[in-house]
């Protein structure tokens, strides 16, 4: 790493040290105390791990979950392949490619027919749909801009065009969205900032009549108010759990090795921020987070491995659970099961029916 990056990531980590000092409460009061201004004409959110919470741990898990579900004539690797394009289109010029020029690329490497490439890019935004959530701290700032009367626009770096992310914001509650800006259909970006020039020519308003909010400091702190915009940055849970702990990196490379591992991660982080984050700082587990962070992950344990098994499931036509020690794992497995769509029927047994 060049030193003028190695500079760049000490001040960041810096700075993302004092932004989680303090709880995402703490920065969405401020953002509110902001809106209340008559100066604010325009409040702008980022989307992704602002506005939206994936379920998905990193955004390539969303490839991990469609490669498993391919169909059978797609005997590539999806992961590979989505990287790859990006990478190469890049290369070529392309540094802002939408999700269409993506797929056209992978169908020219592929040999795909035009009607797989449409079934997969298909499948893609489906899956992050399906894997989408509004982040409830920012859907509260969100509905209070409404209540206000700014005018609420959406400022993201992404390959969906703008239909795409406005259906994905109106399936999660956002369905008040004036108009959204996004970096493959303007040629333009949030990191480099040109996206934000942008953004402020076509609102016609002053900078200052404008407050961003975001999670990135760099993109959607720094970058803004180089330009006069006022902006509040909300670090995602996961930033929080980071930064509670040299050894919560070291954690998840340990314990959350696979896609499906990190999926339940995501969720476990993203339940316990409405209860403060989760943490590896003394004092900070509560009862609701114990639930969350340690009951949810073994009873999902055991589900997956009932559900997984094959010498149970080829060896036995169902799944008993005895007293009352099994009646919440026999749940879990249900709602699982259900889920999965596949695994043994579960019944409970207590004392009068053995």
């Amino acid at each position: 790493m060049a030193f003028k990056d190695r500079i760049k990531t000490g001040l960041y980590n810096i700075n993302l040290k004092t932004l989680t000092a303090r709880d995402a409460k703490h920065w969405s009061q401020k953002a509110m105390q902001i809106i209340d201004s008559p100066k604010i004409k325009v409040v702008s959110l980022d989307v992704f791990d602002t506005c939206l919470i994936r379920s998905s741990f990193y955004p390539s898990d969303i490839y991990c979950y469609m490669n498993e579900h391919r169909p059978e004539e797609v005997k590539f690797d999806i992961v590979a392949a989505r990287k790859t394009a990006e990478e190469q289109l890049a290369k070529g010029g392309d540094k802002y490619p939408n999700l269409n020029a993506i797929w056209e690329w992978i169908r020219n490497e592929y040999g795909l027919t035009e009607n797989q490439m449409l079934q997969l890019e298909k499948a893609e935004t489906e899956a992050e749909k399906k894997f989408s959530h509004a982040r409830r701290c920012v859907y509260e700032i969100y509905q209070y801009a409404v209540k206000k009367g700014k005018r609420v626009i959406a400022v993201s770096d992404m390959y969906l065009n703008s239909t795409t992310i406005k259906e994905l914001l109106e399936h999660c509650g956002y369905h008040n969205f004036s108009k959204i800006y996004v970096s493959c259909e303007y040629h333009a970006s949030k990191h480099e900032g040109t996206l934000y020039d942008i953004v402020a020519k076509e609102e016609q308003i002053s900078p200052s009549e404008i407050l961003h909010i975001g999670d990135y400091w760099p993109s959607d702190g720094w970058r803004t108010r180089k330009r006069g915009w006022h902006s509040v940055c909300i670090p995602s849970a996961y930033q929080y759990f980071l930064c509670s702990s040299g050894k919560a990196s070291t954690f998840v490379n340990d314990h959350f090795s696979t896609w499906r591992d990190r999926f339940m991660l995501n969720y476990i982080l993203d339940r316990c921020e409405a209860y403060g984050g989760l943490s590896f700082r003394k004092g900070t587990l509560n009862l609701e987070m114990f639930a969350i962070a340690c009951l949810f992950p073994m009873l999902y344990r055991i589900s997956e491995f009932l559900l997984n098994n094959r010498e149970i499931n080829s060896n036995y036509s169902r799944l008993c659970f005895l007293s009352r020690d099994a009646w919440l794992p026999m749940v879990a497995y249900n709602k699982i099961r259900d889920y999965a769509e596949r695994g043994l029927c579960a019944e409970y047994l207590d004392r009068k029916s053995v």
